[in-house]
């Protein structure tokens, strides 16, 4: 968007804050509104709202859309806002200073952003308590009308908690029908949704309007999805309506058509075998790059880059374990002859636990990661606070950079001082939140212990730990969607959550392997491995560097629409290293039995203790029993590993795809 809609030419016919209808539902007029006495978020806002029409408020997070919602329905109160000039007037009535009890009983009833259904009650509870206003007999059949509509709801019969984030904005708004409202606000009912559900979701809200009436004023960062619905539409900035028009107009407004974008850039949406083919092609000029440093140089000598031009090609090259770069570093300071630069030439130089010694480019956005936050909901002039570390680790110029180069502006809190932290939050009234998800935790829990405010905080980026769908489900009942973001301080950006929430999309400009722990073997699409990834950058090249972490590729494109390739996420880390008697066994050790035996499937050590002694079991998938085959595993067992143990033969896909080839069970 730009910085002011009303100074740029609009095409013919668009036009700014004018009737939409002689005779409104719904007028707003000249509003003002404060929070705490003296922060204004809305300045002069006037919109109308006809009868029976669905009517669209657009704009970027921050604009005041939100809070122009609350006005109407009353709710400004609970947040220490008010309406401190202009009138709100619904059906030919002033309702501004109204409590919400009695503007829910003049017919408005506000669907609020983030569902905010009851959890603990089941559905069917949440339809009733829609009611509590009414004392008429037809309860029972607006129940059977909503279900109508939503159909999965009344299948859903256990805690509403637990329902999918599409399910509970259906239940949201079958709620908000139960009140037989004339007029429904609804505040980003798009949020969170795959775009198969948003489609779903948004075909539901036009059947109801053109079935029942309803008025709906529709409260959206997903302009696309909103205009397709609505007849007529309003755009906010700062505080304030800067367009209106048909949705047509809107539509065809080159602004609009920003707020309009739904993915960051168009490298996300190529063919897959187009993204392939570029990869490969600038993978060989990489590879020459990386071989100016001495440590490449050797790892790779004899290697022919221009051969080097499929993924084929790619797995024959040696890995690299992360694990293995502290001592790398150590050996040979500070980057272990891995980097073909000098240290001087770059922007800045860190330093993470290893230690391992990492530098930053001088490039835009140079670990790669705001198409991360762009996807996570995050848009140009929002305000971001970023709670990761900015001493001596990059984490927190990762993201800080990331938010720059989408043209937020970051509140550069790091970790910590909590007091100091909710002084920033309510200060600045920050929309997004980059960190930790425990971190996040701990501000929320300590903001309502402290009856400090923390609502403006809607959405969130998260890293760094584990996000469990418990922790997930609770700062989703708190109205914040949160994304996660998976990448390491040495690559930046390896693959990142989006709205449909099926697995991670890979980054763009990366080449992403699984591979068998213990190897450089890619696995077959679907079985668990660990992740090598090869960048493309020539400045600070990454050639097949193991992470330790393991995921499988899932199988299909994502629901949202970016064709990279898919992982299912974290699942759990590949170094197995077990110690055995005294010594030490490796992954690689139990891949080199693999090798040895090729007809064998998948191969798991588990090691157990009987009478305070360490003992080995090493279970092959295996079609045959016969006791030769045994008999030959169990001396290459011996002969790799230097320790003896049994073998046991068992059926093939019986041992777990996990990605584990050593089980310590001691």
């Amino acid at each position: 968007m730009s910085d002011n809609l009303t100074q740029k030419p609009q095409p013919a016919g668009l036009r700014t804050v004018t009737a939409a209808a002689s005779s409104p539902l719904l007028a707003v007029r000249n509003v003002d509104v404060v929070y705490d006495k003296v922060i204004m978020v809305l300045r002069g806002l006037s919109l109308e709202v006809p009868m029976g029409e669905i009517v669209a408020l657009l704009g970027a997070n921050g604009a005041g859309k939100s809070t122009t919602l609350k006005a109407i329905s009353g709710l400004l109160k609970t947040e220490d806002g008010e309406v401190i000039r202009g009138e709100i007037m619904f059906r030919g009535e002033r309702i501004d200073g109204l409590d919400p009890d009695r503007i829910v009983r003049h017919g408005i009833f506000q669907v609020m952003e983030g569902r905010r259904i009851v959890s603990d009650m089941t559905p069917l509870e949440n339809l009733r308590l829609g009611a509590f206003t009414r004392r008429d007999n037809e309860i029972a059949a607006d129940i059977d009308m909503v279900f109508a509509y939503f159909p999965r709801l009344k299948e859903r019969t256990g805690r509403a908690g637990y329902l999918s984030g599409g399910e509970q904005q259906m239940l949201a708004i079958g709620r908000a029908l139960m009140a037989r409202p004339k007029m429904i606000l609804m505040d980003e009912p798009s949020m969170g949704l795959s775009p198969l559900l948003v489609k779903e979701v948004f075909g539901i809200i036009k059947r109801i309007n053109r079935d029942l009436g309803v008025t709906i004023l529709l409260v959206e960062q997903n302009a696309r999805a909103a205009l397709s619905v609505a007849s007529y539409g309003y755009v906010m900035e700062q505080g304030k309506v800067v367009l209106d028009g048909t949705a047509d107009e809107l539509r065809d407004n080159e602004d609009v058509k920003e707020l309009m974008n739904e993915f960051y850039d168009s490298l996300e949406t190529r063919d897959p075998t187009e993204r392939e083919a570029d990869l490969f092609t600038r993978l060989p000029g990489v590879l020459r790059a990386a071989m100016a440093a001495p440590a490449y140089a050797e790892r790779l000598r004899g290697i022919d880059p221009a051969a080097i031009t499929n993924r084929a090609a790619l797995a024959r090259l040696p890995v690299l374990q992360k694990s293995d770069l502290p001592a790398l570093h150590k050996a040979n300071p500070p980057f272990g002859g891995f980097v073909p630069q000098q240290a001087r030439s770059f922007a800045r130089l860190f330093i993470s636990s290893g230690p391992i010694f990492e530098p930053e480019g001088t490039e835009h956005d140079v670990w790669r990661s705001a198409r991360s936050l762009f996807a996570a909901g995050f848009r140009k002039s929002d305000i971001v606070i970023n709670t990761f570390s900015y001493h001596l680790t990059p984490g927190g110029f990762i993201f800080d950079s990331a938010a720059r180069a989408l043209g937020c502006a970051v509140i550069p809190a790091g970790p910590g001082n909590l007091d100091q932290q909710y002084e920033l939050i309510e200060g600045y009234r920050p929309i997004d939140y980059c960190g930790t998800p425990d971190f996040l935790k701990i501000l929320l829990d300590g903001g309502a212990k402290a009856n400090r405010d923390t609502s403006s905080l809607k959405r969130a980026l998260v890293s760094g730990a584990a996000f469990p769908m418990s922790l997930q489900g609770e700062v989703k009942s708190r109205g914040i969607d949160a994304y996660q973001y998976y990448g390491t301080a040495d690559l930046g950006l390896v693959a990142y959550e989006t709205p449909a929430r099926e697995g991670l999309v890979v980054n763009e400009g990366i080449i992403l392997e699984v591979v068998r722990p213990g190897t450089g073997d890619p696995v077959a699409d679907g079985e668990v491995g660990e992740v090598v990834v090869t960048t493309l950058d020539p400045h600070s090249p990454w050639i097949r560097l193991a992470l330790g972490d393991l995921t499988a590729i899932l199988p299909s494109s994502s629901p949202c629409g970016r064709t990279n390739l898919r992982i299912r996420g974290w699942l759990g880390r590949s170094d197995q290293t077990t110690k055995v008697k005294g010594m030490f066994v490796r992954p690689e050790q139990i891949a080199e039995i693999g090798k040895r035996h090729p007809e064998l499937g998948r191969l798991r050590l588990v090691v157990t203790r009987v009478g305070e002694v360490d003992v080995m079991t090493l279970k092959v998938e295996c079609t045959t029993s016969r006791e030769a085959i045994r008999d030959a595993v169990t001396a290459t067992l011996r002969t790799v590993t230097k320790l003896g143990g049994t073998v046991e033969l068992v059926t093939p896909e019986s041992l777990p795809n996990d990605g584990k080839v050593i089980a310590d069970q001691r």
